[in-house]
């Protein structure tokens, strides 16, 4: 059985990784180490994807 395109391309996918950076209190500095990461992450040449989901509006954010 011969592999598809889709097949072949999935094959050659490196996986990613979820890194969740999570604390109990507002203001704690979640965001600014996750950014802290990212930061790091794009200096060593790697692809980065942020999302975040806030509940309550920073300035700082």
């Amino acid at each position: 059985m011969e592999a598809t395109g889709i097949q072949k391309s999935i094959a050659h996918t490196r996986l990613g990784t979820l890194t969740i950076f999570a604390g109990y209190a507002s203001g704690c500095g979640k965001t600014y180490r996750m950014l802290q990461t990212a930061q790091r992450a794009l200096q060593c040449g790697t692809d980065v994807v942020v999302a975040s989901a806030e509940p309550e509006l920073w300035p700082e954010t």
